[in-house]
């Protein structure tokens, strides 16, 4: 495990391979002697990869607007985008140190940068998931704000009928929280083949960049919930900062 380094104000960081004191010093704009003191009791010769320093004074310059997320074990650039609620793209563009972004270490610290609130109304499209392969199957989500509450419509377009997936006799439109999820069951609308499926769920919580939307086959007598057919972010809805 990486050691516990105390840093305020400053930004912990991974060193990589082949990296010394002088090249990470040159990486972030301070000078050998700033980390040796920032970082007391290392071996400036015999750095190891994954050991954590303590980069000093750079923190509010490194990330300005957004904060500072410390990665754990386990964790990747995909995962942190997806709880933080912002685009790997734009995870990856604000932390220029990382060489690798497929190679991070537990205890260094990225900048996640800041997103804007969710502009209403705005849509949502739908994409199948690992669930629904080759169906065929779309949807869209739209969110509104209607005074103090929040109108999430769900449609799901050509799906077939829930019992294709198991034992389902309906569809579910989901709001999913970090904490929690909210869902109201769907309605088939007429139609002579395929008929799009259509509910409306309020709720008095906004929904924001880290939430996503979904559609689920359900059983209306048991209360199971299927696996998710279709899915979105509600980042989609939101322009980063």
């Amino acid at each position: 495990m990486p050691m516990s380094v105390s840093c305020m104000g400053g930004l912990l960081y991974a060193v990589r391979s082949g990296e010394t004191l002088f090249t990470i010093a040159g990486k972030f704009g301070v000078t050998v002697q700033q980390l040796l003191a920032a970082n007391p009791g290392i071996n400036p010769q015999n750095l190891q990869i994954g050991q954590i320093l303590c980069i000093p004074g750079v923190a509010a310059s490194f990330c300005p607007g957004g904060r500072l997320h410390t990665v754990t074990a386990g964790e990747t650039m995909s995962s942190i985008a997806a709880a933080e609620g912002v685009t790997l793209a734009a995870l990856i563009q604000a932390n220029p140190q990382i060489p690798n972004p497929n190679l991070i270490f537990p205890g260094e610290q990225l900048c996640v940068p800041a997103v804007r609130p969710t502009v209403f109304p705005c849509c949502i499209v739908l994409q199948p998931t690992a669930a629904a392969p080759g169906l065929g199957i779309g949807g869209v989500v739209l969110l509104e704000q209607v005074g103090g509450f929040f109108r999430v419509t769900f449609t799901g377009v050509t799906l077939p009928d829930p019992p294709f997936f198991g034992n389902f006799d309906g569809y579910l439109g989901r709001l999913v929280f970090r904490e929690m999820v909210l869902d109201t069951q769907l309605f088939p609308t007429p139609a002579s083949a395929r008929p799009a499926w259509t509910g409306v769920l309020f709720t008095g919580v906004a929904a924001n960049a880290a939430n996503l939307v979904t559609i689920a086959p359900f059983n209306r007598q048991t209360g199971q919930v299927g696996p998710d057919i279709l899915s979105a972010s509600v980042l989609t809805c939101c322009r980063q900062a």
